[in-house]
């Protein structure tokens, strides 16, 4: 039975690349989700058998280091220095998910790769079992928080920062704001271009904020015709 694994799928790139005399770079291109050329997802085994075969001139590679609080940081919206509601940050089943997972810091958790060949980019991204467990318990800790979670936003929305509305409105008049098909995802993606320092529970706040305002603007603008 054939290994499995970040250090597997890591050793088996790393044979593959040197049997071809390719060089193996620590880090992925960046990509235009838009523009960017067609793009296909393999299984290691098939990925490393394609680099032989497709001799690319270069392999990529990028591992991602295990943060509990980052992640939880992230999936949540919030901030763990206090910064938020008490209750939030010391939610028994926040702290219990940290205290659990703590001993993960630092590890690899994720490693993802990719090349170019003939236009088509070729990419493997292969997770730790433990670490799709984590993503499974921090879910469940989403929806347990999800009252708590709901309520903080909802006094955020009523108390907004000066700074909060001022980015809102430059977001909620970005062309791409109100494409077709926009969804919360992707307007807070395009949040995140246009703001790349924002913490997440600011990013967020910002996202609602602007879809309030494009709401109103709209609707005003219906009402006018």
């Amino acid at each position: 039975m054939a290994e499995t694994g970040t250090a597997a799928f890591d050793r088996r790139l790393g044979a593959a690349v040197e049997t071809i005399g390719a060089h193996l770079v620590g880090a992925l291109p960046a990509i235009a989700s838009n523009s960017g050329p067609p793009q296909v997802t393999l299984a290691p085994e098939e990925f490393c058998d394609l680099i032989a075969a497709l001799k690319p001139k270069a392999v990529y590679r990028e591992d991602g280091q295990f943060d509990a609080e980052e992640e939880a940081r992230d999936r949540l919206g919030i901030e763990l220095d206090g910064s938020d509601d008490p209750g939030i940050a010391d939610h028994p089943s926040l702290v219990g998910l940290l205290r659990t997972w703590s001993k993960r810091h630092g590890k690899t958790s994720l490693l993802v790769a990719c090349f170019l060949s003939d236009g088509v980019i070729h990419t493997c991204a292969v997770k730790e079992d433990w670490y799709e467990d984590f993503e499974a318990a921090l879910e469940e800790v989403y929806l347990d928080m999800a009252s708590i979670l709901d309520a903080s936003r909802q006094m955020e929305r009523r108390e907004v920062d000066p700074a909060i509305h001022e980015r809102a409105l430059q977001l909620a008049e970005h062309a791409a704001f109100n494409a077709p098909k926009a969804s919360k995802e992707k307007r807070a993606y395009l949040a995140e271009t246009l703001f790349p320092n924002l913490a997440p529970n600011e990013l967020w706040r910002v996202v609602d904020r602007a879809t309030s305002i494009a709401w109103l603007r709209d609707a005003t603008i219906d009402e006018d015709e």
